[in-house]
C-alpha cells in the first residue's frame, strides 16, 4: 500500500489515484469499547439508492440507478464528522491518527484530537480528489431525517461504537458532515 504521507495523489502516468484504503475497505475506528464503522451513517439501507445524479469521474454511469456512490467514498465523507464526535472515546488515538495522515500535525491536546484527525482526513480527501462531504454527493439538509431513518436500524454496527449513537447523535453527525472542507 502507498503510504498516504508520501504520496502525491497520482500515479506516474499523472491520474489521480484514491489513496484511502483501509482494512475490509472500510474505514473505522476501533476503541477498547468497540467501533464505529463510519460508512453506517451513509450507506445504510436505502440511502445509497436514493443518490439523485451523483456519479464519480472515471465510474460508468449505472443503467438501473440514478446515481452512484462507491461505497469508499460513502465512509470518507462522513470520517471527519464521526471522528469528532468519538475523539473524547480515546483522544491519543485520535492525535497518533492524525499525525499518521498528516506528519505536519503536532502534539495535539485530549481537547483537539478530534478536530485534528478530522482535518488530516479531510486534508487527505481534498488531495486525492474525493467528494466534499455528504453534500459532495448530492446530499443537501433536506435529506438528513431520510439518512438518519436508513442509518438508525444499523444496530449492531452502531452499538458497537464507543459513544452512544441514536437518531439525535446521526442527526448531528450527518449535519456536520454535509461538507469537510470549506471553498
Amino acid at each position: 500500500m502507498t503510504d498516504p504521507r508520501n504520496a502525491s495523489g497520482q500515479d506516474g502516468a499523472g491520474t489521480p489515484i484514491l489513496l484511502l484504503r483501509f482494512p475490509d475497505g472500510d474505514v473505522e475506528y476501533r476503541s477498547t469499547r468497540g467501533e464505529l464503522s463510519v460508512g453506517a451513517v451513509i450507506r445504510s439501507r436505502g440511502a445509497k439508492w436514493r443518490v439523485r445524479e451523483y456519479v464519480p469521474e472515471g465510474y460508468p454511469a449505472p443503467a438501473d440507478l440514478p446515481g452512484l456512490v462507491p461505497h469508499g467514498f460513502a465512509v470518507a465523507v462522513n470520517a471527519p464528522a464521526a471522528f469528532r464526535y468519538l475523539a473524547s472515546t480515546d483522544p491519543v488515538r485520535h492525535a497518533e491518527a492524525a499525525r499518521l495522515l498528516d506528519p505536519t500535525v503536532g502534539e495535539v491536546g485530549h481537547a483537539e484530537a478530534g478536530e485534528a484527525l478530522a482535518g488530516a482526513m479531510s486534508g487527505l480527501m481534498r488531495r486525492v480528489g474525493a467528494p466534499n462531504g455528504v453534500a459532495g454527493v448530492g446530499y443537501g439538509p433536506d435529506d438528513v431525517s431520510g439518512l438518519v431513518r436508513g442509518a438508525a436500524p444499523q444496530r449492531r454496527l452502531l452499538d458497537n461504537a464507543p459513544a452512544d449513537i441514536h437518531e439525535p447523535e446521526l442527526e448531528a453527525l450527518f449535519g456536520s458532515a454535509m461538507t469537510c472542507w470549506g471553498p
